[in-house]
């Protein structure tokens, strides 16, 4: 049970980067807990470095979801270095101090299918140091991902996570199972800087989660559409689960967000066609409303007469939790005051040619 795989690149900086070293000349003491509630106490002499990563907006602040232990070998027995070499499961780091004793959670790899050891843990040893660490990495790809989520504990956590809002007649385990099989046989998009995010918060008590996508360029960062991405487009992006809730449940909330028009690659098309239409219908309207605000500023007709076909160059907002973008201009027209600007100007407005801006050098 030996992670011989040992940490990625991007684990490796982020316990550089998130990391924070603990001053050992007040340390005394350290006590291990692991998966199987055996625990180890190492003298403070035999301890050589230590960091550890808190983890980020969690709701248990003595959680850490990365450590870096370093133990001088001759300092320890051979039982203990039997102990901490044989199986990569620590679950408590206890740090005691002379003025105090800390109790840290280490929070395992979500992705772990084994449930007796860690799959972000790796243990090096040499003539002189034994080195235990572990790193949460913050984004996780696909590939990884996928059959991870395939496993019966993480796929139950996932239903339940979906019971109050999935349709009640629906099989959850089922449903999910069906659509994570589906994006494996899917080919993966082209490279890509965005990413998915799975952003939480606290509403009494109650996580809430909220699916985006988040872009690192251009003036906005964070933007809506997951059900409106190819399955391709959305194994490119990786994806970052917020630490306040649990894992498994904030990836119930995005696949649940996937799959919003359906599991089946056509299903999912048709939904993205729907909005492409919308967004077409609503780029001709602005440009038919453009001409038509000039039209009636040039036309020569009485005040009266240009009053009363102002309102065929409005539009309306779609709610934000329509189903449409925010800010989307739909047609908002009315048939019988269009039919009576056309019997009264439809020669005329067909043969206007409204001026467009200038392009910009």
């Amino acid at each position: 049970m030996i992670n011989k795989r040992g940490l990625t690149q991007q684990q490796v900086a982020q316990l550089a980067e998130s990391g924070v070293k603990i001053a050992l000349d007040l340390v005394t003491g350290l006590k291990l807990t692991f998966a199987n509630g055996d625990q180890l106490s190492i003298a403070g002499r035999s301890v050589t470095g230590l960091t550890i990563v808190p983890a980020m907006n969690a709701t248990d602040q003595l959680a850490i979801v990365g450590f870096d232990l370093r133990l001088r070998a001759t300092g320890l027995s051979a039982s203990t270095q039997r102990r901490l070499m044989a199986t990569n499961d620590i679950t408590g780091l206890t740090v005691v101090t002379v003025h105090q004793v800390t109790r840290c959670q280490v929070w395992w790899s979500p992705l772990t299918t084994d449930f007796r050891a860690n799959a972000d843990q790796v243990v090096e040893q040499s003539a002189d140091q034994l080195r235990l660490v572990a790193q949460l990495p913050r984004q996780f790809d696909w590939s990884d991902l996928l059959p991870a989520a395939l496993q019966t504990p993480h796929l139950t956590v996932m239903a339940r996570a979906l019971a109050d809002v999935a349709d009640e007649s629906l099989d959850n385990v089922a449903a999910l199972r069906q659509q994570l099989t589906t994006m494996q046989q899917m080919p993966t998009g082209a490279p890509t800087t965005s990413s998915l995010r799975v952003t939480a918060r606290l509403v009494a008590g109650q996580v809430e989660w909220d699916p985006i996508i988040y872009k690192p360029t251009g003036d906005e960062h964070v933007f809506g559409g997951i059900e409106y991405l190819s399955y391709p487009e959305i194994l490119a992006m990786p994806v970052q689960i917020a630490t306040t809730g649990d894992f498994w449940s904030g990836m119930a909330a995005l696949l649940w967000e996937i799959s919003f028009y359906g599991i089946d690659p056509a299903d999912r098309q048709a939904g993205r066609d729907e909005l492409d239409a919308a967004l077409a219908e609503s780029r001709d309207f602005k440009a038919d409303t453009a001409k038509l605000t000039q039209f009636l500023a040039q036309l020569k007709a009485d005040p009266v007469t240009i009053a009363k076909y102002q309102p065929l160059v409005t539009g309306q907002v779609v709610d934000v939790d329509d189903w449409l973008p925010a800010g989307t201009t739909v047609l908002d027209q009315d048939p019988v005051l269009m039919a009576a600007f056309q019997a009264e100007f439809g020669s005329q407005y067909a043969a206007f040619i409204p001026k467009t801006d200038a392009p910009s050098s």
